[in-house]
């Protein structure tokens, strides 16, 4: 076994790759086959570095959210505070690299803001409801955007793959679906 099993994959040349793959016995891959499986061992280096370096996430109710809950003010503006405390209660939580994915639309379903936020609304049926109500705020002509796709996604694909016809989610989901697709269901 050769001294590559140590190294990133973020640091190996394509030949590196190739012959890591080799090693584990994954065989000679085409070069579209590798490029995925960088992909793929990136991801896993970028989360377990996440785990690694994100502070341990308090999820007990935080005074300035329910206080922000309280209030009389419009779900976008609730979601972008809470996430702000968030932040300001974790000043070294590891945001995305990619400056537009600072968007509180996509930050409060990021990693443990999400759960996090989900057990300060109350639970998982109150932080969506919250979430598809700010959602029709910031995307009010759903123009195609990543942000916009990235929550669109994000929602149905949770629905798909989680909830499978959970029941105290459905209106929910049906005022997501009413809403993203202009129809009733």
């Amino acid at each position: 076994m050769s001294d590559l099993k140590n190294k990133p994959v973020s640091k190996m040349t394509d030949e590196e790759l190739a012959q890591r793959c080799k090693e584990l016995d994954m065989g000679t891959m085409t070069e579209e086959q590798l490029r995925s499986q960088r992909r793929i061992w990136e991801s896993f280096e970028y989360t377990k570095y996440l785990e690694e370096n994100n502070p341990v996430i308090e999820m007990a109710a935080h005074p300035e959210c329910t206080a922000i809950q309280a209030g009389d003010f419009p779900a976008s503006k609730r979601v972008s505070e809470m996430v702000d405390v968030f932040l300001k209660a974790y000043p070294t939580y590891i945001l995305p690299e990619d400056k537009e994915l600072h968007h509180p639309s996509y930050l409060a379903r990021y990693q443990d803001i999400d759960g996090w936020l989900i057990e300060q609304c109350g639970g998982v049926v109150e932080f969506w409801a919250l979430m598809v109500a700010a959602a029709k705020e910031w995307f009010p002509e759903k123009k195609k955007t990543k942000l916009y796709a990235a929550f669109c996604v994000g929602l149905e694909c949770i629905d798909l793959s989680t909830w499978n016809g959970w029941a105290p989610i459905q209106p929910v989901l049906k005022e997501y679906y009413e809403w993203r697709y202009d129809k009733d269901m």
